[in-house]
C-alpha cells in the first residue's frame, strides 16, 4: 500500500469509531399514514308493489302521460307523492308507469304525506292531475255539487291507495291543420313593345354584318369574347369603311323620327272612355264649364242664357247709387249674386270681373 491509501484508510477509520460531536443526531423514519374512505353503493330504485293496478296497464292514462313534456309539473308532482323522492328525467315516466298504489308497509304514512303535498298545490294543478289521471272532477260527480279542494284532494288520495282502471277516455287531440302550399311568385309579364322600333347605331349595323363570320373563324371563343373582339375591330376600323354603317344608322334614325312624330299624333287622338257613367257625366259638366268660361270673352250674341240673367243683375248693383264701389270687390259682388240667384257662379269670375271692368271704365 502506498502512504495515500494508508493515510485515506486511518481516516476512514477514524470517522467511524470516533463519531464527532458536532455530527446531527440520525432521523427515525416514520410510516405514512394512507388515508382511506369508504364507498357507499348507490341505493336502486324500486317500485314496490300496491293493492291496485299499474298504471302502466291503463292505456288511457299511458297516452295521457306520453302526451306531456318532461319539464311538466305534473309529472315532477306525480311522481314525488308516489315515491316522496326528486325525479329523473330518465326514469320519471317508467316508475309513475310501474305504481300500483301505496305499498302496505308504510301505508299510513304515505297516506298522510300525500294528503300533505296535495294541500299545497294549486286547484288547476289537481284538474290536470284528474285528467291526466282520467278521473272524473264534474260536479255531479260530488255530493255537493261543487268541485272544492278538498273534495278533489280526498277523492284522489283514496284513487292512490289502490288505483283503479279509469271509466273516462283520453281526449282526441285536434289534428294538425296541414300547411297551405307556397305559392310560386308569378314572373312579371314583359311589357309589351308601344310605339315604332328604335334606331339602331353604326356599331351595331356592323356588328350584325360581321358577327356570323367571326364565330365561325373563332368557335372556341365565347359569347362575351367575340364582342371584345368586334368591338376592337370597329376601333381599328378608319373612317372611310364606318361611312357605309354610319348612314344606315342616320337612314334608320330619320325613320324612326317619322314613325315616332306619327304615333303620338295617334295617341293624343285617342281618348280613354270613362269607367261608369258617373265620371261621363262630370266630364260632361267640366266640359259645358269650360265652354262658358270660353264664352267670356265672345260677343253678347254667344252668351248663354245665365251670363244674360247674370250680367243685368250685375249692371242693376253698379248703377245703384247707394253702392260703394271703392269699397266693393269682385268677390263680395259674386257672393251678392250667388244669393240672388241661389246658384254657384265660381265658374264665371273671369265674366263678372269683365262685366266690372267695362261698367267702371264708362
Amino acid at each position: 500500500m502506498t502512504e495515500v491509501e494508508e493515510q485515506m484508510t486511518s481516516k476512514e477509520d477514524a470517522t467511524t469509531t470516533e463519531p464527532s460531536s458536532n455530527r446531527r443526531p440520525s432521523r427515525v423514519r416514520k410510516a405514512a399514514k394512507v388515508l382511506t374512505y369508504e364507498v357507499k353503493e348507490k341505493e336502486v330504485f324500486s317500485v314496490e308493489e300496491g293493492k291496485g293496478v299499474k298504471l302502466g296497464d291503463m292505456e288511457g292514462v299511458c297516452l295521457q302521460l306520453s302526451r306531456l313534456k318532461a319539464n311538466d309539473i305534473v309529472l315532477s308532482s306525480l311522481h314525488r307523492i308516489f315515491f316522496n323522492r326528486a325525479p329523473k328525467k330518465t326514469t320519471m315516466r317508467k316508475f309513475i308507469r310501474d305504481f300500483c298504489g301505496f305499498p302496505a308497509d308504510s301505508f299510513d304514512q304515505d297516506k298522510e304525506r300525500a294528503i300533505n303535498k296535495l294541500d299545497k298545490m294549486t286547484l288547476p294543478l289537481l284538474k290536470r292531475m284528474y285528467d291526466t289521471l282520467l278521473l272524473d272532477r264534474s260536479a255531479k260527480s260530488f255530493e255537493s255539487g261543487k268541485v272544492e279542494k278538498d273534495t278533489l284532494v280526498d277523492r284522489l288520495v283514496g284513487w292512490m291507495e289502490s288505483p283503479s282502471m279509469p271509466t273516462k277516455e283520453p281526449p282526441m287531440r285536434k289534428p294538425k291543420k296541414a300547411k297551405k302550399p307556397k305559392r310560386k311568385k308569378k314572373k312579371p309579364k314583359k311589357k309589351e313593345r308601344v310605339g315604332p322600333k328604335r334606331a339602331l347605331s353604326s356599331y351595331m349595323y356592323f356588328c350584325s354584318d360581321v358577327r356570323a363570320k367571326t364565330a365561325e373563324e373563332n368557335k372556341e371563343m365565347g359569347a362575351k369574347e367575340i364582342m371584345t373582339k368586334l368591338g376592337e375591330m370597329w376601333r381599328a376600323l378608319s373612317d372611310e369603311d364606318k361611312k357605309p354603317y354610319e348612314a344606315k344608322a342616320l337612314a334608320d334614325k330619320e325613320r324612326y323620327q317619322t314613325e315616332m312624330e306619327d304615333f303620338q299624333s295617334k295617341s293624343k287622338k285617342k281618348r280613354k272612355r270613362p269607367a261608369n257613367k258617373k265620371q261621363s257625366v262630370q266630364k260632361k259638366k267640366k266640359v259645358v264649364q269650360e265652354e262658358s268660361s270660353d264664352d267670356d270673352s265672345s260677343d253678347d250674341d254667344d252668351l248663354s242664357f245665365q251670363q244674360i240673367e247674370l250680367q243685368s243683375k250685375l249692371v242693376a248693383m253698379l248703377k245703384d247709387p247707394s253702392l260703394d264701389k271703392e269699397a266693393m270687390t269682385t268677390k263680395k259682388l259674386r257672393k251678392a249674386l250667388e244669393k240672388k240667384m241661389g246658384v254657384s257662379l265660381k265658374h264665371q269670375k273671369a265674366f263678372i270681373k269683365k262685366v266690372v271692368f267695362e261698367n267702371f271704365s264708362s
